[in-house]
């Protein structure tokens, strides 16, 4: 059983990579539950294997974000309660599955190449969204051209490409150099396609991150770098839309709608400051419930800043233990062999919270399960000397 738990485990990853459940598996009712159910069998006929002070620690923070998702002052709002359960129990079974288990540096490879492989599928069908007329709803596009797939926006696929990006970068997951060449080029169009400007300067700050940690020669990395900037042009300027260009151009630069060019971030972050200002003393310390930001801002938009999120939703003590663990995370890297790839991860992750909402989304936890349990896997993902 505890071979099929961990067969499942990777089946778990690739589901959730790659949003099977809203873009392929849409029509098929309580798809969800039917996988978690499944889940929760497996897991608990392999729990031989569980870490039992990592079970207790998921558990704890689990049960207190579903303590304030109960007794949030939005809980009787059913939208409310509807929008935010299944997220939250996904997160929760990712967290189980991937942090409480042991693996080793062989099962935690092949968990990559389900990473890779799901996000590669996103991909595709996001290619088939923009080049196959009639394929893509009418909800995955914008005026501008940005597309993205069902239950992941642009800027959020943006980043799990950045990421795949890394990987291929910095790890022999992908064995063949052609495989690992045309993944790269596949990502890198799939960063560009979504018109993300998180995603952009996540990508320029992991070829940064090779240019600086990667152990080729200088002048080998130089020319990498350069020949990655010189693709990313040449996508641009000839396979994206007119509109995604003058996105990702003008970063930064205000516009007609989009006055402090951050697509109206500053006007939110201003109005969670304006919502700080009005909490309790009870509400600053606890937060108002995990999800409530979204239902409780008068614009009508989710934080677009985790850091800002977890404040207002979490309190002071949810945002403490998140710079606590964040603060781990990085001093956790410093022993690691593979530099490269550890801080690449985590670099994209710290970018991505400044300007998405997705902190308790499966993917996150997984992702952070990558560099929680690098040392697993670390002595089978050595950097590449020949991409």
């Amino acid at each position: 059983m505890e071979r099929i738990f961990y067969n499942y485990i990777l089946f778990f990853i690739y589901f959730n990579c790659a949003y099977l459940r809203l873009n392929l598996l849409g029509g098929v009712p309580g798809v969800d539950y039917l996988v978690d159910a499944i889940g929760m069998i497996l897991y608990f006929f392999a729990c031989r294997r569980v870490v039992l002070h990592r079970f207790f620690v998921v558990v704890f923070v689990f049960f207190a974000l579903f303590l304030s998702f109960s007794f949030s002052s939005l809980a009787n709002v059913q939208e409310y309660a509807d929008s935010q359960l299944i997220p939250l129990v996904g997160a929760m079974l990712m967290a189980l599955f991937v942090f409480t288990v042991r693996f080793d540096a062989g099962h935690y490879r092949k968990m990559l190449k389900a990473f890779l492989f799901g996000v590669g599928t996103a991909v595709f069908l996001q290619l088939s969204y923009a080049y196959i007329p009639g394929v893509a709803p009418s909800s995955v596009a914008t005026a501008m051209g940005r597309v993205q797939i069902l239950g992941c926006n642009a800027n959020e696929l943006a980043i799990l490409d950045v990421v795949s990006v890394a990987l291929l970068l910095f790890s022999d997951v992908i064995v063949s150099r052609k495989g690992r060449l045309f993944f790269l080029i596949l990502f890198v169009f799939s960063v560009l396609l979504t018109g993300s400007r998180t995603g952009f300067l996540c990508l320029l700050a992991c070829f940064f991150v090779y240019l600086v940690l990667s152990d080729r020669k200088l002048g080998t990395k130089i020319l990498f770098f350069v020949g990655a900037l010189f693709l990313v042009y040449f996508v641009l300027m000839f396979f994206m839309p007119e509109g995604i260009i003058d996105r990702l151009t003008g970063i930064g630069t205000s516009s007609t709608g989009d006055e402090d060019g951050l697509s109206g971030r500053s006007f939110i972050w201003a109005t969670a400051l304006s919502m700080w200002k009005a909490a309790t003393p009870v509400e600053c310390l606890i937060g108002y419930g995990v999800g409530s930001f979204l239902y409780m801002s008068p614009l009508g938009f989710d934080a677009h800043n985790v850091f800002i999120k977890v404040l207002i939703e979490l309190g002071i003590v949810g945002f403490f233990f998140l710079s606590v663990f964040l603060a781990f995370m990085f001093y956790y890297g410093i022993r690691q062999e593979n530099k490269g790839l550890y801080y690449s991860i985590l670099l994209v992750l710290l970018l991505s919270f400044l300007t998405l909402s997705w902190y308790l989304y499966p993917v996150v936890i997984l992702l952070f399960s990558f560099l929680y349990n690098f040392d697993l896997f670390a002595s089978s993902t050595n950097i590449r000397h020949d991409v």
